[in-house]
């Protein structure tokens, strides 16, 4: 696929439109209207569409488009590119749902089988205007930055992936010190990060529980980073609010031994790769069933967590 396919269901105006309207386009006080391009992704006969969408967060109205995508047949939508949009400039050939709550453009744009785009976690979606680098440049893998002292780990998986392997990552060690969830200063442009600590949350298993029973408020918040803190090496191993697995750490074993896992699960070593977080337009995101941020503090009060300040 082209660079050039991902911009033919938004032509130029209308992209210039979306960059003249940023950062944001309110219907009213309470809602957004939102653009995305969905792609099918058919072995056979991929294409691209635009759709529209009305709502509060942009999370929200990524499904909402998901959901009338399904309903108008497709069968594996995957949202590529998303951003604010200016209802007034809505292309005259479109569709619209029952409750005009969704609007499509008729035109789907076919492009040839065969390219393997990687599918983003939830949280994390493009933007369409330009940047260094294009989304078709992500690519799966790991890098590793052998600083003097401390070391990093980067790693990009697709949205299947994310969770399966971080639990592998995890079974390496089997006792952490403590797990902590952060709530980014960017989650409802707040003045600071928010850190909440839980040490009880000190094996593999404890943290895959707790992020699997609460999925929708930690890995598929675009807002939160995770840490499982090991005690070797003062090792952080992270998903990140970008969704990309971080570990850094001031060990050399611990490099070697996630290292030699990621390859095992074919992941391929690379010297630099591009990421959502370098280079790339994008947007954070929460899904659709998911707490807000007050909310989410007394969850985690709730759960055992407490708030911490570095350096505290």
């Amino acid at each position: 696929m082209g660079v050039i396919c991902w911009h033919l269901a938004l032509n130029e105006k209308q992209c210039q439109r979306i960059i003249e309207s940023h950062p944001y386009t309110p219907m009213n006080n309470e809602t957004t209207f939102y653009t995305c391009l969905i792609e099918e992704r058919d072995d056979l006969s991929p294409f691209i569409q635009a759709y529209w969408a009305h709502a509060e967060e942009m999370g929200q109205a990524i499904e909402m488009m998901l959901d009338v995508a399904k309903e108008n047949g497709l069968q594996r939508p995957f949202p590529r590119q998303c951003d604010p949009y200016d209802i007034k400039n809505l292309p005259d050939d479109i569709e619209r749902s029952s409750d005009a709550a969704v609007f499509w453009t008729a035109n789907r744009y076919a492009f040839p089988p065969g390219g393997k785009m990687l599918d983003l976690p939830v949280g994390i979606i493009a933007s369409c205007i330009e940047g260094d680098h294009d989304i078709e440049e992500i690519e799966q893998g790991f890098t590793v930055f052998p600083g003097d002292k401390l070391k990093t780990i980067a790693v990009n998986v697709g949205v299947d992936q994310l969770e399966v392997l971080y639990g592998k990552i995890l079974k390496l060690f089997p006792v952490y010190k403590v797990f902590w969830c952060l709530l980014h200063d960017h989650w409802n442009d707040d003045s600071s990060d928010l850190f909440f600590v839980n040490e009880d949350l000190n094996s593999p298993d404890r943290i895959k529980a707790f992020i699997a029973e609460n999925r929708a408020n930690t890995i598929l918040n675009g807002y939160i980073t995770l840490t499982s803190y090991l005690k070797e090496g003062a090792t952080n191993i992270n998903i990140s609010d970008h969704k990309r697995i971080i570990v850094r750490t001031y060990s050399n074993a611990v490099v070697d031994q996630i290292s030699t896992l990621l390859e095992s699960n074919e992941l391929e070593r690379k010297d630099s790769i591009v990421s959502i977080d370098a280079g790339i337009h994008h947007w954070h995101y929460r899904v659709r069933d998911s707490l807000e941020k007050e909310q989410m503090k007394a969850l985690l009060k709730s759960l055992g967590f407490k708030p911490w300040t570095p350096g505290s």
